[in-house]
């Protein structure tokens, strides 16, 4: 009798064990996983006609959730970037045709160096030296004076006030010949010299041209231009 009673009770026992085994517990709802019917998700709803009957019930993953809106952010913020990147790639095209259209080709010009009267290899000539048994540069010196001989004409004004005065006379005869660059100068002197000094300089005939190296050259020639008034003694 007392075998039967020991033997029942643990028969008792291994079933409560059991049953406690299938017992759902909070520390289980944590690993749920969305895509798996768990019996701790059933629940039974009782009812008077159809007691026992299971209703299943499913939660979503919030971390699935959060991971999709995430994505979809990223895609969203991703697609933003490649609309700015084409946006910014138009703009900068549209400012790079834009320097392309607004450049202006700058060309430098050289200016040549005129060679000095003393040591071009062969110096300008007037029209009339040359046929001339003369020395060319003699005969450049001598045609020279005599134009400003026939040329000159005191101003009246410098006249009248007695102003007297050397003008430092320079000008460039060009590759053509023609005289080009006149200029004028001296310490304290009028004006009105210097006017007249440069129009008798204009008034040169057209020369032919010097050469450099055996071709036609720019040539610098300079001459001091003498001013003065005879004063006469009673």
């Amino acid at each position: 009798m007392m075998k039967n009673i020991i033997i029942l009770l643990l028969i008792c026992c291994g079933f409560q064990f059991a049953t406690a085994q299938e017992k759902c517990t909070s520390e289980n709802l944590h690993s749920v996983d969305v895509n798996v019917v768990d019996k701790c998700l059933i629940e039974k709803k009782v009812d008077k006609n159809d007691e026992g009957t299971p209703v299943v019930t499913t939660t979503s993953s919030r971390r699935h959730l959060r991971k999709r809106v995430y994505f979809e952010k990223v895609i969203s913020l991703a697609n933003d970037i490649k609309a700015n990147q084409v946006k910014l790639m138009k703009i900068t095209n549209d400012l790079a045709m834009c320097r392309l259209y607004n450049i202006t080709p700058i060309t430098k010009t050289i200016k040549k160096k005129a060679v000095s009267f003393d040591v071009v290899d062969e110096i300008p000539v007037f029209l009339s030296c040359t046929n001339s048994l003369i020395d060319k540069v003699n005969c450049f010196n001598y045609e020279m004076q005599n134009h400003i001989i026939n040329t000159l004409v005191y101003p009246n004004e410098a006249l009248d006030k007695g102003i007297e005065g050397e003008v430092l006379v320079s000008f460039v005869i060009d590759e053509a010949g023609k005289v080009t660059d006149i200029k004028t100068e001296g310490v304290d002197v009028h004006e009105l010299l210097k006017e007249e000094a440069k129009r008798i300089v204009l008034l040169l005939p057209n020369f032919t041209p010097g050469k450099q190296q055996g071709k036609n050259t720019k040539v610098a020639y300079s001459f001091p231009m003498n001013f003065s008034l005879n004063s006469s003694e009673d």
